[in-house]
């Protein structure tokens, strides 16, 4: 009988379950699940150290104990679409949809992976930030959440899933353990089946026609595009796929080894309260995903400039998010407007109870 760590490699090399059920004469659930399960002990795991430390307990008496390295993250290999920074419930849904859509087009059926780059919500009620709109309960958030990928699902066969700073934020409240709350068992389904794989990480590599990428969801931020990113590839000697600042941007290192990519959110600004109810010099957030496609990234963005929906047969897909994305940067000009304005006259001059209350 094969092995999981057989399973795996077969796996990774790019059987679906399906191939790899028939070759070793398997069920195709029971090769999800045993896959699964070997990510999970011996990839995602932190790894022990070698050497154990002594440790006191009671007077005079010691004890070793393995502290664990956390040096081993997730190494996906093949071709698979990545985005992040949904802050679900704040999703630019024409945006997500076209993603979903895109990986249903041009990822074979049976081996269709995204990566989830962090930020899946906003967690807003967990901020330091003052509110100045209450916030969704953590209940409604996550409802949304798992609205989303239940239609992830229903096209992807895997999502790689890394944390982001928001996804800290429910870490944090809970010391690091969530198995047992609302976001470890909408989590748990899916990571039982194999479908999901769950990294505490915030970063993973991709290997695709030998070219290696790392998907970071970065705690850096800077206004400068390419930035943050120009100084992780030098760093790690990797082709970037960076989160967290929301920009849109892809480049080459200042050395010009490696290609980096700002992959911009799947988040949609304008239900952010904190973005739009209080003018700041920030850069304005924009919208993408990435494909990686035989060692290439392609960015893709509703952006007619920059990305060409012609060329990957999806003009008509891609027209809601583009029309979208258009009215966005209208309205950082000429908003809509969202009641009529009061009129303001001096005191002691009587107006009309109309032009007072403020109607049209």
């Amino acid at each position: 009988m094969a092995t999981d760590k057989q399973l795996y490699e077969a796996h990774r090399e790019g059987w679906t379950y399906a191939q790899i059920a028939e070759r070793f004469d398997q069920t195709e659930s029971g090769v999800r699940g045993r896959v699964g399960r070997y990510v999970r002990k011996y990839i995602l795991d932190g790894e022990p150290d070698s050497t154990p430390f002594p440790i006191m307990v009671g007077s005079g008496q010691r004890r070793h104990q393995l502290v664990p390295r956390y040096a081993s993250m997730p190494i996906i290999y093949g071709d698979m679409d990545v985005g992040g920074d949904y802050h679900m419930p704040t999703g630019d849904w024409a945006m997500i949809e076209l993603k979903i859509r895109f990986g249903e087009k041009h990822l074979p059926k049976g081996n269709r992976r995204s990566g989830l780059l962090g930020d899946l919500v906003n967690f807003d009620l967990l901020s330091q930030y003052d509110h100045l709109i209450k916030p969704y309960s953590n209940e409604d958030e996550l409802a949304f959440a798992e609205g989303l990928l239940e239609f992830m699902f229903s096209v992807y066969d895997e999502i790689y899933f890394e944390l982001g700073n928001h996804d800290h934020r429910f870490l944090k409240q809970l010391g690091g353990d969530f198995g047992t709350t609302r976001l470890g068992r909408m989590f748990s389904r899916q990571i039982d089946t194999g479908r999901l794989i769950f990294t505490r990480k915030s970063q993973m590599i991709v290997v695709s026609a030998g070219q290696v990428w790392r998907l970071t969801h970065q705690r850096a931020y800077s206004r400068t595009k390419g930035v943050v990113a120009n100084k992780l590839a030098q760093k790690h000697l990797s082709n970037m796929v960076t989160h967290h600042e929301h920009h849109v941007n892809i480049s080459r290192d200042e050395w010009n080894r490696f290609t980096t990519v700002n992959n911009g959110m799947l988040g949609d600004y304008e239900k952010m309260p904190y973005v739009m109810l209080v003018d700041s010099p920030s850069a304005v957030m924009c919208t993408s995903f990435t494909f990686i496609r035989k060692g290439t990234a392609h960015l893709l963005t509703p952006y007619p400039t920059l990305t060409d929906w012609s060329m990957w047969g999806m003009e008509n897909q891609a027209l809601k998010a583009i029309e979208s994305a258009k009215a966005k940067m209208e309205r950082l000009t000429m908003p809509e407007q969202e009641l009529p304005d009061l009129q303001i006259v001096p005191l002691g001059v009587q107006q009309p109870a109309r032009a007072i209350a403020g109607a049209a």
